[in-house]
């Protein structure tokens, strides 16, 4: 019981160099950064009243278990692309 105690101490409370772990975090935040900014070129087809699901047309063909994750978007364009530059925005600041 007293080797299971010290290795519970060990991995929770010693000191460990944590580059390996800023390391992922760089190479993950990185590669998630690109893959939104190559979304962001595609933003009209996706995300507009332009696009292939308007924003009226999945209101009303949804079933209303898929409603509410609609509503997280707005039906104003320019609303949308703000969020969504925001969200590249605060995706860039994890690469820093």
């Amino acid at each position: 019981m007293r080797n299971y105690w010290q290795k519970w101490q060990r991995f929770w409370f010693l000191p460990t160099d944590l580059f390996r772990l800023a390391l992922f975090r760089w190479i993950f935040s990185f590669f998630l950064f690109i893959m939104y900014v190559v979304r962001l070129t595609e933003f009209k087809i996706f995300f507009s009243e332009e696009g292939l699901f308007t924003h009226g047309s999945a209101t009303s063909y949804l079933p209303d278990f898929l409603k509410p994750s609609i509503y997280l978007f707005s039906a104003s364009d320019s609303l949308n692309l703000f969020f969504y530059v925001v969200l590249l925005a605060l995706i860039f600041l994890l690469f820093l």
